[in-house]
């Protein structure tokens, strides 16, 4: 009885641990997870971002824009991070950051920063023209913040 209690919790740790130390993303749970930096439900996976930190903690972001403020905010520098995850808006995957090409445009990000990314460069030609975007690199979107 005890063991069967116990297995659901021992599979997650697991699952969770082999997640983060292995530098790949933690999947998000719309129902559960909350944006670190605004409170609000992730619920819009194709703009949502992710950062896995060195001691092991997942911050979790509804926006690009989010956790840009979140890591600008809370001066999180190179060093206590182990990687940043965004979607790429066209296929909904998670791509590393430093893989994303990052537009700053009109989209309707759940915060309003309108920032989203791409996994090729090209997938920005399919944007309606209405969101107006403009490549940048993450650096401008950090001072932005």
């Amino acid at each position: 009885m005890k063991v069967a209690k116990l297995l659901p919790w021992a599979i997650a740790s697991l699952a969770l641990v082999g997640f983060t130390s292995q530098g790949r993303p933690v999947e998000i749970l719309p129902e559960a997870d909350e944006c670190a930096a605004c409170a609000m439900a992730v619920q819009d996976m194709k703009v949502a971002a992710e950062a896995l930190f060195k001691n092991g903690d997942v911050k979790k972001f509804d926006d690009i824009g989010c956790m840009a403020s979140y890591l600008s905010r809370k001066k999180v520098g190179d060093a206590q991070l182990k990687a940043l995850f965004v979607h790429d808006l066209s296929s909904g995957r998670w791509l590393p950051l430093e893989q994303a090409t990052l537009v700053k445009s009109k989209f309707p990000t759940p915060m309003r920063y309108g920032v989203i990314a791409f996994e090729r460069p090209e997938a920005l030609r399919r944007l309606d023209p209405k969101y107006q975007g403009k490549v940048v690199t993450w650096a401008s979107v950090l001072k932005g913040s």
